[in-house]
């Protein structure tokens, strides 16, 4: 029961993962969506959203949440930030990045994750 439960809410936020990147798409100048493999075996999906205004966003599902961060500054790659107080920092460059809690130390929740 408890197994049933959880492959529900799972699928209940990839679709509001899917639901919230073709809702972007109507609104944002260029939406892409890139899946990363993590070096623990986690799967990432990421949607990035480029706004007509400049904006840049990354909405990602990451412990069955999904969460919305905001493209900031940087010294290279790009460095994305939660908008809704959940702190967390999205990391990448090229095809590869790191998830972590935006603290003092940067702890990370996910590492090496490769653009599959």
């Amino acid at each position: 029961m408890l197994r049933r439960i959880a492959c529900a809410a799972a699928a209940s936020t990839v679709s509001a993962f899917a639901l919230t990147a073709l809702a972007a798409g109507a609104f944002a100048e260029e939406t892409v969506t890139v899946h990363y493999r993590c070096e623990d075996g986690a799967h990432l999906p990421v949607a990035y959203i480029n706004t007509p205004e400049g904006d840049s966003y990354a909405v990602l599902v990451h412990a069955a949440k999904l969460d919305v961060l905001k493209a900031g500054i940087t010294g290279s790659g790009v460095r994305y930030t939660s908008i809704d107080g959940s702190n967390l920092v999205w990391h990448v460059k090229g095809k590869e990045g790191f998830l972590a809690h935006d603290d003092a130390d940067e702890t990370m929740i996910l590492r090496n994750c490769k653009a599959r």
